[in-house]
């Protein structure tokens, strides 16, 4: 497992410089997401830290139309066939102003103990989402959970097991001294035009031998790095998704 990270991805206390420029933050209660919507054309920006504060002209935003975001990390947003948009669970139908629960048997998928983030929609329209934690069954393999939908996320066919073959990924231990795959999914998957499935992943590499900066915190933790793999599925004719393999990797 990662070391624990915040539970946002980006900080309510961000702000402009310039009045011209916009961020306007919309939170909603338990039930419901995150978010933060950048409007605007965003220059320069200056981030708070407590008392602290930081100027530095290298840090520069810059989007076109209104854009929409998770503030969670572990939560994507899925923009579907339909034009709705979709994340764990909560759908919107008119720009994320509003949000309403999606049945039980489709927010299930975003709430288990596999936890789908990655995801996207394929050029025919149906959606196929990844389990964040798969399954770790041999030290050269991993079970990653696949959900796909065919109506826009009103019903969902899934968790479905397909094989992740990964043989220079031997697991390592967490910050709890516990031995785990760590093969982890985050947030990436795309549809080359080739249709060829693409998506990320981060855990232990064979040979990784320099410790995790938690180290410098409980020496006795003896925890490696991890590092961010790429990985694929070609099987694009008869079942995209069906079996995934390493394309490469670089050091986190």
């Amino acid at each position: 497992m990662p070391p624990s990270r915040s539970r946002h991805s980006i900080s309510p206390s961000i702000r402009p410089q310039s009045n011209r420029q916009e961020i306007q933050i919309l939170l909603s209660h338990h039930t419901q997401p995150r978010f933060l919507r950048l409007a605007a054309s965003l220059s320069t920006w200056s981030a708070a830290n407590g008392d602290e504060e930081s100027d530095d002209p290298r840090i520069k935003v810059t989007v076109g139309s209104s854009t929409l975001v998770s503030a969670r990390f572990d939560s994507v947003v899925h923009k579907l066939a339909d034009g709705s948009l979709f994340v764990q669970g909560n759908r919107s139908t008119d720009g994320g102003k509003t949000w309403t629960n999606s049945p039980a048997p489709v927010r299930a998928g975003f709430h288990d103990k596999w936890r789908q983030s990655a995801g996207c929609v394929l050029r025919d329209g149906t959606f196929i989402g990844l389990g964040s934690r798969p399954e770790f069954t041999r030290l050269d393999r991993r079970i990653l959970k696949v959900y796909r939908s065919k109506d826009n996320l009103q019903t969902v066919v899934g968790p479905k097991d397909v094989v992740l073959d990964i043989p220079s990924g031997p697991g390592g231990r967490s910050e709890t001294g516990e031995y785990t795959g760590a093969a982890v999914v985050e947030h990436s998957l795309i549809e080359r035009q080739d249709g060829t499935l693409i998506a990320c992943a981060y855990g232990w590499w064979k040979g990784d031998e320099e410790y995790s900066m938690l180290g410098k915190y409980v020496p006795e933790m003896n925890m490696y790095k991890t590092r961010v793999w790429v990985i694929a599925s070609q099987d694009r004719v008869a079942r995209p998704g069906k079996r995934w393999v390493l394309q490469g990797t670089g050091r986190n």
